[in-house]
């Protein structure tokens, strides 16, 4: 997974936000699941738009559980509709129920903001209007 933002950050932000969500402990994780149960799971696009952060959202899990591993049918930049099928992961059960919310948070924030740049692309597509990043000569899909 190729991660265009610097991970140092990435990595910081993210702990920090999991710190935040279930501070030392997860109880429900902690007392209802066998620290040895894998588990399962998939980002489904809950609404249409524009994919962003999925790397991130995997960084979530691979900061809590090493054995974790993903599948990704879209990337960063893809436009999805509702009901897309964006990836499939599996590893600890008890680990992805602690990063799920920040990895869902994530994901859906920065896929919020590459939707409304797409939306206010289209909008002025067609005129003379120019749309500038913080940094014009970065063409990174989101």
């Amino acid at each position: 997974m190729k991660m265009m933002l610097n991970s140092f950050y990435v990595d910081d932000l993210i702990k920090r936000a999991i710190q935040e969500d279930i501070n030392y402990l997860d109880v429900t994780s902690d007392y209802l699941l066998p620290p040895e149960q894998t588990g399962a799971a998939k980002f489904v696009a809950k609404a249409s738009g524009v994919l962003c952060g999925l790397d991130v959202a995997f960084r979530v899990f691979q900061l809590l559980d090493p054995t974790f591993s993903a599948k990704a049918y879209q990337s960063d930049g893809d436009p999805v509709e509702k009901g897309d099928l964006i990836a499939e992961f599996t590893g600890n059960a008890r680990q992805l129920l602690k990063g799920e919310r920040t990895a869902l948070n994530l994901l859906q924030h920065m896929s919020g903001i590459a939707t409304a740049t797409a939306q206010a692309v289209a909008l002025t597509k067609g005129t003379n209007c120019l749309l500038y990043t913080s940094d014009a000569a970065d063409d990174t899909p989101c």
